[in-house]
């Protein structure tokens, strides 16, 4: 299983940091399935992020493989042995440096549609918790993705709606369906990415679900699990999840509550791309206007849009957005307070601890106490 950057573990290979304004990509390439793939190190630290696809970072430690999954961008420490290679069929990645081959390694064993038979396949597996809130980047991959709530409320915004699921819900996005995710409160969840190939899925994607009290079980018992450090974890995740989804494809799919309506195809369209310049773009000064002209509306129409679906103006959205990262780079215990508030592009660690503390009612610095317990 994958690990995510924020895990800890990443912290004796690099940081989470943006790359640097101004500075030229120097590496920009795509990345496909090959026998092996080449490592690199270098005496300084260097900036990588992904561009599209699922991307993963192998590091070599101590002659072991390591792997994490990049959805964020990085510095590498100088001295760590890396590479990269996608998880699926393709993906791409970006950096400032330019690359000089240390060696190259076999490449791992990587999960193909082809191998997707009698039992799904598990792309990404995460069990998360949001203290306060948490806010998910908007992404689209390959495989499909489960997610199911076990605590609190999470909404996922997907083609043009705005779909909370409460305890015990589930819902399936289809492959190459861009969506993010948010929550208010605290909240407590499950990730699957997969493919399953021999088996249709159709009628349990893009709806939220009521699951079934073997359904709750099956998700209770991989929660767990993945929380479990004893032997064969990888394996009986596999095996839980594999019941998981048996127990789903038995029970009739009951919507658990109706989706908001959908505007129009269009209008959708304009509030993904909206969200989607938001994600690639909250770190720096984005204004409303510049947001819209990226989109091609006027400020009010965007206002409106915003306004209907997610409940909240553009502005306030951008303000959320930056303050939910910066809960999760919290989260990790990775940076300072002032290295996050430089990182998201506030002029000062006062105007950043002003903000947390208006909307989440108490100091960075409290909250990562509490966190630290």
């Amino acid at each position: 299983m994958l690990v995510p950057l924020l895990h800890p573990s990443f912290s004796s290979f690099g940081r989470i940091e943006n790359m640097p304004e101004g500075e030229s990509i120097i590496y920009n390439t795509s990345l496909f399935r090959q026998a092996s793939i080449p490592t690199y190190c270098f005496d300084h630290d260097t900036h990588w992020d992904y561009r599209s696809g699922m991307t993963v970072l192998l590091v070599l430690d101590q002659g072991r493989q390591k792997q994490f999954y990049l959805d964020r961008p990085i510095i590498i420490f100088a001295g760590v042995q890396f590479g990269f290679f996608p998880l699926t069929d393709q993906s791409e990645v970006i950096g400032l440096q330019a690359l000089s081959q240390a060696s190259h390694i076999a490449q791992p064993e990587a999960l193909t549609e082809t191998e997707s038979r009698t039992m799904p396949e598990i792309f990404t597996l995460f069990h998360q918790v949001g203290h306060g809130g948490l806010y998910f980047r908007g992404e689209q991959h390959q495989p499909l993705e489960l997610v199911y709530v076990e605590k609190g409320v999470l909404h996922n915004f997907f083609c043009g709606q705005d779909v909370a699921l409460h305890p015990n819900e589930l819902l399936i996005f289809d492959r190459n369906q861009w969506h993010m995710q948010y929550a208010e409160h605290d909240v407590q969840f499950l990730t699957v990415s997969f493919l399953w190939q021999d088996h249709d899925l159709t009628d349990w994607i893009g709806r939220p679900i009521c699951a079934s009290m073997a359904v709750q079980q099956a998700a209770g018992a991989l929660a767990e699990a993945y929380d479990d450090p004893s032997g064969y974890r990888d394996e009986f995740l596999q095996a839980q999840f594999s019941l998981l989804l048996l127990h789903l494809l038995r029970q009739v799919p009951e919507t658990a509550h109706k989706p908001s309506p959908a505007t129009a195809h269009a209008r959708n369209q304009v509030l993904d791309k909206a969200l989607r310049v938001v994600d690639s773009e909250y770190r720096r000064k984005l204004t409303v206007a510049a947001l819209a002209a990226a989109v091609n509306v006027s400020t009010s129409q965007l206002t409106a849009l915003f306004q209907t679906h997610l409940g909240i103006p553009p502005a306030k959205y951008i303000t959320r957005i930056r303050l939910e990262e910066s809960k999760a780079l919290l989260l990790s215990q990775q940076m300072s307070i002032g290295e996050i508030a430089d990182y998201l592009g506030y002029a000062s660690i006062q105007h950043y601890s002003r903000q947390f503390r208006e909307w989440f009612g108490c100091s960075p610095t409290a909250f990562a106490k509490y966190i630290a317990r």
